[in-house]
């Protein structure tokens, strides 16, 4: 598992992942090889992106 934290002014996760974003990009690509993607943010509380893989 990776965890990306920063501190900055946050944003809407919602529309940000309905558009044709690199989150929404790097979301795709880790489901296709079986893994997970979650990004948590909040308007002036910064983003945090959990990003998980299982080991064969």
């Amino acid at each position: 598992m990776i965890k990306i934290k920063d501190s900055g002014k946050g944003f809407e996760v919602e529309s940000a992942m309905n558009k044709l974003s690199g989150l929404a990009a790097m979301s795709e690509r880790m489901h296709l090889i079986g893994g997970n993607c979650t990004v948590f943010s909040k308007i002036d509380d910064g983003t945090s992106i959990e990003i998980s893989l299982p080991l064969y």
